[in-house]
């Protein structure tokens, strides 16, 4: 993958081609009782074309999962999607999951919106995901 970045970033998403998916864990404990990283995702709805690619002009609706790698039910779990590019402004930015046992996944509740602005041209574009439960908070 190019332009993989070595700070915490969710996705690079490459604009009108492709998407790919990165993750990496940091976390304010030291315990690996609750461990909770992004997992996977999935365009609902992909566009106003419904062609599964993010472009330029179209509203996305995104679902993400996460997983519990720890030892422990994670408990009040939500999660805030970030987004620096001036592209990308995220319209509904938290969302809330079902507790999550150990070693299992949770889909959110409902799905995190962004649009893309209209005279976006193709290129990387770098999204962070705060987890947060009652154990602590995590980024990827």
């Amino acid at each position: 993958m190019t332009n993989l970045k070595s700070f915490l970033l969710l996705f690079a998403w490459v604009v009108f081609v492709n998407i790919h998916a990165f993750a990496s864990f940091q976390s304010d404990k030291n315990t690996y009782s609750v461990n909770l990283l992004y997992n996977n995702h999935h365009f609902d709805p992909a566009g106003a074309d419904d062609d599964g690619l993010a472009e330029g002009g179209e509203s996305i609706g995104l679902l993400v999962s996460i997983f519990n790698s720890g030892t422990e039910t994670a408990t009040n779990v939500s999660a805030s999607l970030l987004c620096s590019n001036s592209v990308i402004s995220i319209t509904d930015s938290q969302e809330d999951y079902n507790n999550i046992v150990s070693d299992g996944e949770q889909w959110c509740l409902d799905d995190f919106d962004f649009d893309i602005a209209a005279d976006c041209v193709e290129q990387d574009v770098q999204f962070v995901l705060e987890i947060t439960s009652s154990q602590g908070v995590w980024y990827s």
